[in-house]
């Protein structure tokens, strides 16, 4: 199954689109085909705010996100991400993140672009989304 995402890059542009590959952690680079496109794009993640994996290209514009975590769901460690935009975002990580412990957020863990979040509220058109480390100012585990 092909996924469809929506990438944010950090320039504030939009793409609407397939991921023809995974994210290559070692190349920093994956394939990507654009909506209405004739040919497979490369893209950079280091260009990237994030990948919003999504069900639906239209989204629910009328629906109400969810801005809190539920009492019960335990997915991954609760993180608070503040984008160098001055976006915040609240999530489940899932995996590790890229960085070395430490006060500042500074240093690569095993060559790692990013890191994964589930999105707070399962009810919203984000299945998933793939931060790019360049895009963050400031991460809280909470």
């Amino acid at each position: 199954m092909i996924d469809k995402v929506v990438l944010h890059f950090q320039s504030g542009r939009l793409l609407k689109g397939y991921l023809l590959s995974d994210l290559d952690e070692k190349t920093w680079r994956f394939e990507f085909k654009e909506l209405e496109a004739d040919d497979p794009l490369t893209v950079k993640t280091e260009e990237l705010k994030a990948v919003f994996y999504v069900r639906d290209f239209r989204g629910k514009p009328s629906y109400k996100e969810q801005k809190r975590y539920g009492i019960s769901e335990k997915i991954g460690k609760r993180v608070y991400i503040k984008f160098l935009d001055g976006e915040t975002m609240l999530g489940y990580l899932l995996g590790e993140l890229p960085w070395e412990r430490g006060f500042y957020l500074n240093g690569n863990k095993g060559g790692k672009s990013g890191f994964f979040i589930v999105p707070v509220d399962r009810q919203s058109n984000n299945i998933k989304i793939f931060v790019s480390a360049k895009a963050v100012k400031d991460l809280t585990v909470l």
